[in-house]
């Protein structure tokens, strides 16, 4: 739970397109691991195949779109860099399919209905809040889950914007560059679109996982109040969504160079690297070069 959401909010602050998501990824693996803690597997498993189409979905797209901008670079002469995203802006206008793909994946990430993400991460958090209800110790786990979501929501629509909607904020001659995605790049995304929607897991129901190869969560914890859960987390989605347009709109994505404290704890993702090179990495070359003296000096009599 507390992966989930330090990487989610880590994901806030990333500027490079794939940064983005690969915090994303992070924050997607503390859901695998709260539906495996809390005895939901098949969930878990399900999820895990949800957002291994989904989340290659909206790693292709940035692939293609940075593919786009170094071919548009090298044609215009105009060179920078090509995974700011506060260097793109308008590509929707130039790259229509990737960005419907795109907002497709966007929405099963964000887990909305009528995608995977929406009957895969339901069934999680369902479980998650039926365990408050005999352990109300453990009311941590749902609601950090609950915020991962809300914060999944806004950075993946922050993210699409960025690249897709408004002005194209790089020099004109590149812009005028940019050129759609080949035939043998659409196919692939095409075929990700289609497999991150609800049809693929449970084609009699789009609004609920019970109905599908997943299995079937207990009565007590998808009936009573939980059961209304997801529609709670649908509408927390849009907020999200709304939010982060009108954050957007207002061009407050444009002035987070100015980051606060707060804000480069974030960009830095919490000092976790830091912290690893320095304590971590660092004891562990102590302890290997410990072992490669005692090896060459004591085993091998050198």
């Amino acid at each position: 739970a507390i992966t989930a959401l330090l990487a989610a909010l880590s994901a806030l602050r990333q500027t490079a397109i794939k940064a983005v998501l690969a915090y994303s990824t992070i924050s997607h693996l503390g859901f695998l691991l709260i539906g495996i803690g809390t005895g939901t597997t098949e969930y878990a498993y399900l999820h895990l195949i949800t957002h291994a189409f989904f989340k290659c979905g909206l790693f292709l797209p940035a692939g293609a779109v940075i593919h786009a901008l170094h071919e548009a670079q090298h044609h215009s002469g105009n060179h920078f860099d090509a995974q700011n995203q506060r260097k793109m802006g308008g590509l929707g206008r130039k790259m229509r399919l990737t960005m419907v793909c795109y907002i497709i994946f966007g929405a099963a990430l964000a887990g909305l209905p009528l995608t995977s993400g929406f009957l895969s991460k339901d069934g999680i958090v369902l479980q998650a809040a039926g365990l408050f209800q005999w352990a109300p110790l453990l009311w941590i786990i749902p609601t950090f889950a609950v915020l991962a979501s809300f914060l999944t929501a806004f950075y993946i629509t922050r993210h699409g914007l960025l690249i897709f909607a408004g002005k194209p904020r790089m020099d004109k001659n590149t812009y005028a560059q940019v050129r759609k995605i080949n035939w043998k790049m659409a196919i692939p995304l095409v075929l990700l679109a289609l497999c991150s929607t609800w049809l693929s897991y449970s084609p009699l129901h789009p609004f609920h996982a019970e109905i599908s190869w997943a299995g079937r969560l207990p009565d007590s914890i998808v009936g009573g109040e939980i059961a209304l859960l997801p529609i709670g987390l649908t509408i927390l989605a849009l907020s999200a969504a709304g939010l982060a347009y009108m954050s957007w709109k207002n061009g407050a994505f444009f002035r987070e160079n100015n980051a606060s404290g707060f804000g480069r704890l974030l960009e830095s993702h919490f000092f976790i690297d830091q912290l690893y090179e320095k304590y971590m990495a660092a004891a562990f070359l102590q302890l290997a070069h410990g072992l490669a003296w005692f090896d060459k000096r004591i085993v091998d009599g050198r």
